[in-house]
């Protein structure tokens, strides 16, 4: 929308540099994500998250929140149009969580290396980690940070929050 409305280039002509507007819209949307993944830890820390460390899960989101800033920033270069890029970063993001139906079935047969690039689609980190929270917390452990190395499906909780650090990079 800002490329519609020419916002960006308006901020330039006022003197404002092109990284310090990139800059305010990173910290606005992880502002964003700061307040809506402390909301969900909030509302499911006693009824999801039993045993798992709070700021953890909290992490979690967060950082599977910024992935998805910097996936939609990624996917606005190719597009002038607001419209056309939300429907294609949707479509997108929907088809990327397909990789995970693929692997879940049998994780014990695929590599860590397989997981580790699979993780570069935040629908696919996100469905990761969220199966490795749910099968700690049925485990009775919770995700924890002595559990954060403990293999589920030959996967761990801290190659999932490595891969999502990976993709904000």
């Amino acid at each position: 929308e800002d490329k519609e409305h020419r916002i960006n280039e308006v901020m330039k002509m006022m003197g404002v540099p092109g990284d310090v507007i990139i800059f305010g819209w990173y910290i606005t949307y992880s502002l964003l994500w700061l307040v809506t993944s402390g909301l969900m830890v909030a509302v499911c820390s006693t009824t999801v998250f039993l045993k798992s460390d709070k700021f953890l899960v909290f992490l979690f989101f967060w950082l599977f929140g910024i992935v998805v800033v910097v996936f939609c920033a990624f996917l606005s270069v190719f597009f002038d149009k607001a419209r056309t890029a939300s429907v294609v970063g949707c479509l997108l993001f929907f088809l990327l969580y397909f990789p995970y139906q693929f692997v879940a079935g049998a994780p014990a047969t695929y590599s860590q290396t397989l997981f580790q690039v699979l993780c570069l689609s935040p629908a696919v980190a996100l469905s990761f980690g969220m199966s490795v929270i749910v099968n700690l917390e049925s485990s009775g452990d919770g995700v924890r940070w002595s559990t954060l190395s403990e293999p589920v499906g030959n996967f761990t909780f801290l190659r999932v929050m490595l891969g999502l650090l990976g993709d904000v990079v």
